[in-house]
């Protein structure tokens, strides 16, 4: 009789066993997915904060290059810039 005892202690002993299993399991795949969720919430404001930033150098590039573009076509100011460009600026 006391091995039945022993036996149906063991059992349940190993249902709470899987019991704690199952759930730190369900805890470590709730922190994967929570650095997950972290991770490219980081990812997407780094590339949109880079993007601005390109955007912003695009710009001011397209900006200086219609500025001489201009100022070459009014003739005024040709020799100004023939002289930057010789002097490698």
């Amino acid at each position: 009789m006391s091995r039945s005892v022993d036996q149906e202690w063991m059992s349940q002993a190993k249902k709470e066993e899987q019991k704690k299993s199952l759930g730190q399991s369900g805890q470590t795949l709730t922190e994967y997915l929570s650095l997950l969720i972290l991770i490219s919430l980081v990812a997407v404001g780094t590339v949109g904060k880079l993007g601005r930033t390109i955007k912003r150098q695009i710009k001011s590039a397209e900006e200086k290059i219609d500025s001489i573009t201009y100022t070459s076509s009014r003739g005024d100011k040709t020799h100004e810039i023939n002289q930057r460009d010789e002097e490698g600026f």
